[in-house]
This record gives C-alpha cells, structure tokens and sequence, in this order.
C-alpha cells in the first residue's frame, strides 16, 4: 500500500555551512509503535547564538503535534540571581554554583539582567527513542545571559 499525504510546511532554516542543515528523524518518540517524524531546523546562528526550531509530526496524517517550547521547560529547571556574591546559580531549586564577579570581568555589574536568560543556544537531538532539548556551553558567561 502507498501512502501519498502532501503537505507543505511553512518552516524555514537557514543557508549555511553543512552542519545547519536540516535534521530528520523517524523515531517512536511516545512508545505507542509508530515512528513520528522529528524536524529540527536551524533558523538563525552567529558569534554568540543558535536558533533551533523543533517540529514534530505523525507522519501517515501529517498532522503536526505540539511540543513544549524548551526555554520554558529549561527555565523550570534552572534559575540564577545575581547578588553581593555574584550570580548565583540554581537548579531544581538548589543553588548550585557561584559565579563570582571576578570572573565575569567583561560584564560590567549594571548591565546584568536580574535574572538569568537561556534561549540563544538551545539545541535539540533523538537519541534512543528519547528527544532532548540541550542549552550547550562552555562559557558561561557568554551564554547564560544575566
């Protein structure tokens, strides 16, 4: 049997090097036996930042599921203050570091954002039927914005 759905989506990623090229996966995301389709773009990326978009859809209906916007479910997750001791960084409700001023030398304290921002480096994978939204960094004071 041949299934010929069509559907067009208003989706755009960027042009680019090759490594911001659409991803696309087939995977059984809620165990129910059939594979949806998982569509991760890159819409927009630069010196400091990186736009991903997830779309996630049935893929014999092509009917588009909603997903949860990964800056609020990573927000759920982290906080950070910034106090007399530098920014303070919280997960699940446990400070779990400090980072001292000294340390963020290139900020200067009255441009810190009361509270900390996470949304230009979020990234999304599939690994083992499991979709995972990532906020990658190895500087933190370039992207955890304050």
């Amino acid at each position: 049997m041949t299934i010929t759905n069509k559907k067009t989506f208003a989706w755009r990623n960027v042009d680019g090097p090759k490594h911001f090229l659409p991803e696309i996966y087939a995977v059984d995301l809620n165990d129910d036996q059939k594979k949806e389709i998982a569509v991760v773009l890159t819409t927009g990326y630069g010196i400091g930042m990186h736009y991903s978009e997830l779309h996630v859809f049935d893929h014999y209906m092509l009917f588009e599921a909603r997903v949860e916007d990964a800056e609020i479910a990573l927000m759920r997750k982290f906080s950070g203050i910034v106090s007399n001791e530098g920014v303070k960084i919280i997960i699940d409700g446990e400070e779990a570091y400090v980072v001292p001023y000294e340390e963020i030398e290139t900020i200067e304290e009255s441009h810190l954002f009361k509270k900390a921002v996470i949304r230009n480096h979020i990234t999304y994978n599939v690994e083992n039927n499991t979709l995972s939204a990532n906020s990658r960094s190895t500087n933190y004071t370039s992207y955890v914005y304050w």
